[in-house]
């Protein structure tokens, strides 16, 4: 069976990763296995739980096996890849895959964050850390046909009318406040946006995968690169 092993920074990427993952592990049969970290301290040694194991797919044999660990926090991914590489190389995981957000870091510091990133953990060749600039919001806003799936008043004319600009794949770099402007849409049309579970889930929900692995990953080379990591080790 073949093994990947992917890190996230909270509960919004976790999300929004097992979906990208079952949309791009179809037709197979895959499982998909979540852990959430905590700790860490020297009164609290670093520990994973297990919060969901599920097969997707047709049926039959299982192929594919994902592990998502949510790190619970943007300083803890790359500590915990480090950490946990030799143990997950034992194990037969051919590749780790890090997400996390360029906040609370700049945009314009995104370059010396991937430098930094590097050299912890020595450019190995089998890890991958994708950033989404300057949250993963803004991967959502620039999947932009999916505002008339959430509500039919979301029409272009109207989004620019709330947040005096259109949400698209070209210039999602340049947001600088995703979470809070999808909070505003969602707002406008009488929901909520508070990064709950049920909220995340909702939104998530809306996007089109399809949209997001073409025209958005053609737009956005760390989308691009999670898309290519997971094509890859799906191929056959």
């Amino acid at each position: 069976m073949k093994k990947i092993a992917i890190y996230v920074e909270g509960q919004t990427e976790a999300i929004f990763v097992v979906e990208l993952i079952k949309f791009l592990a179809s037709p197979r049969t895959v499982e998909i296995e979540e852990l959430s970290g905590f700790g860490g301290s020297s009164k609290l040694p670093r520990q994973f739980i297990e919060v969901s194991d599920e097969t997707v797919g047709p049926g039959g044999e299982t192929t594919h096996y994902i592990l998502v660990t949510n790190s619970s926090s943007d300083s803890r991914v790359v500590t915990d890849i480090r950490d946990n590489y030799e143990n997950l190389k034992s194990k037969g995981f051919e590749k780790i895959i890090g997400l996390q957000d360029v906040r609370p870091k700049r945009v314009d510091q995104t370059e010396r964050l991937r430098s930094g990133i590097a050299s912890v953990l020595a450019d190995k060749d089998d890890i991958g850390i994708r950033l989404a600039v300057i949250e993963t919001e803004a991967w959502f806003l620039a999947e932009n046909t999916h505002f008339l799936r959430l509500h039919s008043d979301l029409t272009n004319a109207r989004v620019m009318e709330i947040l005096d600009y259109l949400p698209a794949p070209q210039s999602s770099h340049e947001i600088q406040t995703p979470a809070e402007d999808l909070k505003k849409l969602y707002s406008a049309v009488g929901m909520t946006y508070e990064k709950s579970k049920s909220d995340v889930q909702r939104a998530v929900s809306m996007l089109s995968f399809e949209e997001l692995s073409t025209n958005c990953s053609a737009h956005i080379d760390d989308l691009k690169e999670l898309r290519n990591d997971l094509q890859g080790f799906f191929e056959d």
